[in-house]
C-alpha cells in the first residue's frame, strides 16, 4: 500500500519534538481525532517498514478506510509542520508570519500598526537577504501607503520606496546572473569535449569573475566563490578549489545569519572531502576543530546532528582512506554515543551512510567482532533507500563484509540478491558490464578465500584487476572511489589489513619522490 510507505516515511523523518508538537496539534485544532493519533502511534513505533504487518495492525484495531485515513494524516501532518515552523526559528516562517498578519490588519482599517508589522518584516527580510520575499514586503508597504488614512502625504514616501524596489531587482538579477554563471560552469564538462579549454576563457573574460566587488549581494559573493571553486575543481587545480573553498567558508560564518546551518555544513563536508583526495591533514583537522566549536555552542539540536553526521562520516573516510592508527576505531564508540543524542534528527539516508562508513572502517581494520553488527545495522535501513546507486553500493559491502566473515553461503544469497535486483527493468542503466564482472569476481573470491591460499587469490586479483580495467564508466568510478576492491584482495592476500596495506603504498610513493 503506498499510502502506508508515504505516510511512514514523512513520520520517520520527524523530529522527536516535531512529533510531540503533533500531539498537540491534533488536540488544538482537530478536536483530538483519536483514530487518526492511533495511526499515528502505529507507524511510528514500528523501526522498519513492513507493509503487511502495519496493515494487519491497523485492521486489528478496527480502523476502517485504512487508505483514506493514511492520506488525510499525511495532509495532517504537513499542515501540522508548517504551524510548526512559524513557531520555531525559521526565518522565512518568521516573515511570512508577519507579512500576513500585517495583511490582516489592513483589511480591518489598522494602517499604521499594519505599516509596522511590514517595517518588521522588511528588516528580518533585508538581515537575512530574503530577496524574493523583499519584493512581496515592498508590494505590500506601497499598499498600505497608497490607501492608508494619511495617503495624500506618503508621495515622498512611496517614491523612496519605489527607488528601494529598483535597487532590490538590480541585486536579485545581479545574484540571477552569478547563478546562471555557476549552471553553465558545471554543465560545459558535458556539453563541449574541450570543457578546460572553455572553462578557463570563462574566467579569464567573464566579467562578473575578475573581482569579489562585482558581487551587489552578500548571497551573489557565495556563488561567486561556488563557481570558482567548482571551475579550478574542474580543471584539476586542487589546491586552488581548496583554497577558494575557505574563503567561502570564511565568508558563511561571518555572515551566519545569512547563510542557514545547512548549507554552511555542506560547504564544510566539500571542504573535507577535498582534503581527503589531497591527504592534506592540518587543514582537515582545523576544519573540524571549527565543527567542534560550533557542536558545543550549538541549541539546535537538527543543526547539530546534521554536523555531527558530516563530521563523523568524513572522519571515518578520512582513517579508511589516508591513515593507519590503532586509535581510528576508538572512533566508532563516539559516534554511537553521538548517535544515541542525535539520531532522531537524522534522515534514512544518513544512518545508512553511517553504518556503511562504520562497516567500511571496519574491514579496513580487520575489526571483525564489529562487523556483523555494522552489517545488520546498514540491512536494516537498507530496506528503506529508494536509491538504486546506495542499494548497489550497501550490496556490495554487505558482500565483503560476509568474505571477511567466512560466510560461504550468505555470500551466495547476497550475490544472488544483488543479481535480481539488477535484472529488474528499472534498473538497466546500473546493470553495467562493469559490475557484473565485479559481482563475478567477489563470486570467485568468496570460493577461493577459504582454501587460505595466497596463490589462488593473487591470480583471482590479477584476472580481476585485467578484466575490470577494460569497462571503466562513471560506474567503475563511483565505485571503486567508494571502497578500494583491489587492496582489499591485496590485503587478504597478504594476510593484512587494508589500512596497512595502503600506508605501506604511501610509503613507497612518498620514498619515490623524495629520490
Amino acid at each position: 500500500m503506498r499510502a502506508i510507505k508515504n505516510t511512514y516515511d514523512l513520520i520517520h523523518s520527524m523530529t522527536s519534538s516535531q512529533k510531540r508538537y503533533f500531539k498537540r496539534y491534533m488536540q488544538l485544532y482537530s478536536n483530538g481525532q483519536k483514530e487518526i493519533v492511533l495511526i499515528f502511534d502505529v507507524l511510528n513505533k514500528h523501526k522498519m517498514l513492513e507493509e503487511s504487518v502495519i496493515s494487519t495492525e491497523l485492521k486489528q484495531q478496527k480502523v476502517k478506510h485504512p487508505s483514506v485515513k493514511l492520506r488525510y494524516l499525511f495532509e495532517t501532518i504537513l499542515d501540522c509542520l508548517v504551524a510548526y515552523e512559524v513557531h520555531s526559528k525559521n526565518v522565512e516562517a518568521k516573515i511570512d508570519r508577519l507579512t500576513r498578519h500585517a495583511r490582516i490588519l489592513l483589511k480591518k482599517g489598522f494602517y499604521q500598526k499594519s505599516l509596522d508589522y511590514i517595517q518588521k518584516a522588511k528588516t528580518d527580510a533585508y538581515k537575512h537577504e530574503k530577496f524574493d520575499m523583499l519584493i512581496s514586503i515592498l508590494e505590500q508597504e506601497h499598499e498600505i501607503l497608497a490607501f492608508g488614512y494619511n495617503y495624500r502625504n506618503n508621495t515622498d514616501t512611496i517614491n523612496d520606496l519605489l527607488i528601494e524596489k529598483a535597487g532590490l531587482i538590480e541585486k536579485m538579477l545581479n545574484f540571477n546572473e552569478y547563478t546562471q554563471l555557476n549552471n553553465k560552469v558545471v554543465n560545459i564538462r558535458y556539453q563541449q569535449k574541450d570543457y578546460k579549454t572553455a572553462i578557463r576563457k570563462t574566467l579569464k573574460t567573464n566579467e562578473l569573475l575578475q573581482k569579489e566587488e562585482n558581487c551587489l549581494s552578500v548571497t551573489g559573493k557565495y556563488k561567486y566563490y561556488n563557481i570558482l571553486v567548482n571551475a579550478h575543481y574542474e580543471l584539476e587545480e586542487w589546491e586552488k578549489a581548496l583554497e577558494l573553498l575557505e574563503q567561502q567558508i570564511e565568508l558563511q560564518y561571518n555572515h551566519i545569519e545569512i547563510f542557514n546551518q545547512e548549507r554552511f555544513a555542506a560547504s564544510i563536508n566539500n571542504l573535507l572531502i577535498l582534503c581527503i583526495q589531497l591527504k592534506d591533514k592540518s587543514r582537515f583537522f582545523k576544519h573540524l576543530t571549527i565543527i567542534n566549536k560550533i557542536l558545543t555552542d550549538s541549541k539546535q539540536d537538527s543543526d547539530a546532528a546534521f554536523l555531527f553526521y558530516i563530521k563523523s562520516h568524513n572522519l571515518l573516510k578520512y582513517y579508511v582512506l589516508c591513515e593507519k592508527s590503532e586509535d581510528a576505531l576508538s572512533m566508532l564508540e563516539d559516534i554511537e554515543k553521538g548517535l544515541e543524542t542525535y539520531g532522531n534528527y537524522f534522515q534514512t539516508r544518513s544512518k545508512l551512510v553511517l553504518a556503511f562508513y562504520q562497516l567500511n572502517m571496519c574491514i579496513c581494520y580487520k575489526e571483525h567482532d564489529k562487523m556483523l553488527d555494522y552489517l545488520v545495522v546498514m540491512e536494516e535501513h537498507l530496506k528503506n533507500t529508494d536509491s538504486s546507486e546506495e542499494y548497489i553500493m550497501a550490496k556490495l559491502m554487505s558482500i565483503v563484509g560476509h568474505i571477511e566473515l567466512r560466510n560461504k553461503s550468505i555470500v551466495e544469497s547476497q550475490i544472488r540478491a544483488l543479481k535480481y535486483f539488477l535484472s529488474k527493468e528499472e534498473n538497466k542503466e546500473v546493470n553495467t558490464v562493469f559490475m557484473k564482472l565485479l559481482i563475478k569476481h567477489l563470486g570467485k573470491i568468496n570460493k577461493r578465500v577459504i582454501f587460505n591460499k595466497p596463490q589462488l587469490l593473487e591470480e583471482c586479483l590479477d584476472e580481476m584487476k585485467e578484466e575490470l580495467s577494460k569497462h571503466q564508466d562513471k560506474q567503475a568510478v563511483a565505485v571503486l572511489g567508494t571502497f578500494d576492491f583491489y587492496k582489499w584482495v591485496e590485503s587478504l592476500c597478504e594476510d593484512q589489513t587494508v589500512a596497512e596495506i595502503r600506508w605501506q603504498n604511501n610509503l613507497i610513493i612518498r620514498e619515490e619522490a623524495a629520490e
